[in-house]
């Protein structure tokens, strides 16, 4: 069990130090809460973190069976140079989902951060990748909201397919993308097919929304990316 758990770590991606020094460049309440923290460490923690709370989401909900149903349909994910930096987290080999929060490392304590560190270093401790995944679960509500104690803020998120969304301070995001099939000439493959996965998309939006609500305890945002 142990192996699988670090063999799909491996397969899992990040985006490099200097794109997250990119992003710091801009403006934003969903950025780190300190700024002068982030380094290979930070982004080593974040990434391990979004590892285990997506791992467990999954478990909790099935998106990696759904990530496997949309892949066995033959839809195509967005090519990894057109990503976003939050749409680069790829866990456990995932091609159609992402979590669109910042992971706040910074809001952990020492001790937290020490236990995911030794994770990464002794990783044939079970109980000790047991007591990282409980660490997850009491903390992804401060650890992923832009704004945890402040329910009254309001973010407004510019998408192509739902318009502007506006959520709170404490909703947390979750992305779902695909792309179309198109032919040598730009144009849709089938547009009887586009017509469908886009359909299904709007609707697996609203399931995996209503679904990780309840899991989750807290509002969930779902937001489609379709090229």
């Amino acid at each position: 069990m142990i192996n699988r758990f670090w063999q799909d770590y491996e397969r899992s991606r990040s985006p490099e130090l200097s794109e997250l020094k990119q992003l710091l460049q801009g403006n934003g309440d969903y950025l780190p809460d300190d700024r002068t923290a982030m380094s290979e460490r930070f982004m080593q923690l974040q990434f391990f973190y979004g590892y285990l709370f997506f791992g467990y989401i999954s478990a909790g909900t099935g998106l990696n069976f759904l990530n496997h149903r949309m892949n066995a349909k033959g839809w195509l994910s967005l090519p990894y140079d057109h990503r976003s930096f939050y749409q680069k987290f790829s866990y456990d080999g995932t091609d159609h989902f992402y979590i669109g929060n910042f992971i706040h490392i910074e809001r952990l304590s020492e001790m937290e951060k020490r236990t995911l560190s030794m994770c990464l270093v002794d990783r044939e401790n079970a109980a000790l990748i047991r007591r990282a995944g409980m660490i997850v679960k009491n903390s992804y509500k401060k650890v992923l909201a832009s704004a945890p104690e402040n329910s009254r803020a309001r973010i407004e998120i510019q998408t192509k397919n739902d318009g502007t969304v506006v959520i709170d301070g404490k909703t947390l995001i979750l992305g779902v993308f695909s792309m179309p099939a198109y032919n040598e000439e730009g144009q849709y493959r089938d547009v009887d097919d586009e017509v469908q996965r886009r359909r299904v998309m709007k609707r697996i939006k609203d399931e995996v929304q209503e679904k990780l609500t309840k899991f989750l305890n807290v509002d969930v945002c779902v937001l489609r990316d379709e090229m």
